[in-house]
């Protein structure tokens, strides 16, 4: 499991981005399955809850696909 937590300032911005990360998965995309999302510290911060997926980081393998490889990621997150 992977667990991240971030302040309560963040929630909107990181809820929305839990959401994306579960369209992602429902495609298919090999990564982190995200699991569950709240508040907690007595409203202090905010979590998401991640299955573990061994890898490597987006930011370094997507440099090395190719023009339309890429192309076709964004159609598929677009979608």
């Amino acid at each position: 499991m992977l667990l991240r937590v971030a302040d309560i300032s963040e929630y909107e911005r990181k809820k929305t981005e839990f959401e994306m990360m579960k369209q992602v998965a429902a495609l298919g995309v090999p990564m982190s399955q995200p699991l569950d999302f709240g508040i907690c510290y007595n409203g202090k911060s905010v979590y998401s809850l991640l299955k573990w997926c061994d890898g490597e980081d987006a930011d370094i393998a997507l440099p090395r696909l190719t023009e339309t490889e890429q192309y076709w990621l964004q159609w598929l997150l677009d979608t």
